[in-house]
């Protein structure tokens, strides 16, 4: 940072959470934003379900012990950097 930018320092949103609730009450007023937020959430929380029962059928096909020897619990990340 330069030292314009070092003595700034910029205060974040503040949450009321009992505002944010009130505003799906406003569901008349704008139904389409509510009815997509609600849309989204059950879907995320189907897609987390289904992942869920994949990966204990999977677990259910190869035991922990093997799981370990073939490798199958590394995880990876890629940084995009091609050097690297």
């Amino acid at each position: 940072m330069t030292a314009f930018a070092g003595g700034v320092f910029v205060l974040p949103n503040f949450v009321d959470p009992i505002a944010d609730a009130a505003l799906f009450l406003t569901f008349f007023d704008n139904p389409v934003v509510v009815t997509v937020v609600i849309v989204l959430w059950v879907f995320y929380f189907f897609i987390i379900h289904w992942t869920r029962r994949a990966d204990k059928m999977d677990e259910e096909k190869v035991p922990f012990n093997q799981q370990l020897e073939l490798g199958l619990l590394n995880c990876w990340t890629y940084s995009g950097c091609p050097e690297c």
